[in-house]
């Protein structure tokens, strides 16, 4: 999942949560460097993969290893709004 939200690959992301085991997926689970979906989402500035992942349940306030949450990898204005709601 990860992999597929860096390379911005929405048919991808799609087809994982179509699959019935998709209610298993941990959006807040973090990778290597403590990234969760969302914060790897937020640095692609992808506003509609942004919306699935608050959608389904990231925590749009959950800290990196380098304690910084995913509004803080944001420049553009309209995905930081999004981000600060912290919902949809």
């Amino acid at each position: 999942m990860f992999k597929a939200v860096h390379k911005q690959k929405l048919k991808e992301i799609q087809e994982i949560l179509n699959n019935p085991r998709s209610s298993f997926i941990d959006f807040n689970s973090q990778n290597s460097y403590g990234e969760t979906i969302l914060h790897v989402a937020a640095r692609t500035e992808n506003e509609e993969i942004i919306r699935l992942c608050l959608k389904l349940g990231a925590d749009p306030f959950m800290k990196n290893r380098k304690g910084k949450i995913a509004i803080e990898l944001s420049r553009k204005p309209n995905i930081r709004t999004l981000l600060k709601q912290g919902k949809i």
